[in-house]
């Protein structure tokens, strides 16, 4: 499928992406694209894209509620300009979203996964 001028879900990127995707598709919506940034946490809505998204503290502990979610943006920088991963927690468990990436063992080892607060269960 692919992103195209008409799509008008809202899109969590980096600052980097976000500049990209807004000069390439010049009939996105910029509000709808959101730059997160690397090392930071928010508080996301499931059911209300009108809710704001709140940064929080990396520390803010698991999410089971059902109405949000917590996503931490991980640097990848190993790979390409505006390329970060996304760790999601909430009521569906803790899953680390890494889109396409060039993978290096540094990436997953326990340290930095604990220094971003998103260790897993398994890789």
């Amino acid at each position: 499928m692919g992103l195209s001028s008409a799509f008008r879900e809202r899109i969590f990127c980096s600052a980097t992406t976000k500049a990209l995707i807004l000069h390439r598709f010049p009939g996105i919506v910029p509000t709808k694209v959101h730059a997160l940034q690397p090392g930071e946490a928010y508080v996301i809505s499931l059911v209300d894209a009108a809710q704001p998204i709140v940064r929080v503290e990396q520390q803010y502990e698991k999410t089971t509620a059902l109405h949000h979610m917590i996503v931490r943006v991980i640097d990848s920088s190993d790979h390409c300009p505006g390329a970060v991963m996304f760790c999601f927690d909430g009521y569906f468990g803790r899953y680390l979203h890494t889109g396409d990436f060039r993978f290096t063992p540094k990436l997953v080892c326990r340290e930095r996964m604990h220094q971003t607060h998103c260790l897993l269960r398994r890789v």
